[in-house]
């Protein structure tokens, strides 16, 4: 499992799996740096390409602190590269949709990938689609 985190990001640290049917849920945590005044603390649920035969579901303890402009006393959350803004999927879980999309349509496409890979809706495809046009 920390070799999947590795291929993600160097940042994340591993604390543990659990396996649940067809799903694992890695759970793992980002490390502060030393000149960040922390906040608060976020779990993000985050999709992932598959392992084997199972669904793979990231639980990221990320967290919020405060800026550094000491005046605003505004926060800002950290940010995780490896996952596109605003979304609940990491991005090579969306270059490996957008490569399939080109051979399928996207009723099609979101049955093959409801068997075994992930669940995204033909609505989500779509937009990903839209998106990156």
């Amino acid at each position: 499992m920390k070799s999947v985190l590795a291929l993600l990001s160097q940042d994340l640290v591993y604390d543990g799996h659990d396996i649940t049917g067809d799903t694992i849920t890695i759970r793992c945590h980002i490390e502060p740096g030393p000149e960040q005044r922390i906040h608060s603390y976020y779990i993000r649920k985050v999709k992932d390409i598959n392992i084997g035969d199972k669904k793979v579901v990231l639980w990221i303890k990320a967290f919020r602190y405060y800026s550094d402009r000491k005046s605003s006393g505004k926060t800002e959350s950290v940010n995780l590269d490896f996952i596109d803004d605003g979304s609940n999927r990491t991005k090579r879980l969306t270059s490996y949709v957008m490569n399939q999309m080109e051979e399928n349509s996207a009723i099609g496409l979101e049955r093959v990938l409801r068997k075994g890979i992930v669940d995204l809706s033909d609505s989500t495809i779509l937009r990903m689609v839209k998106k990156k046009r």
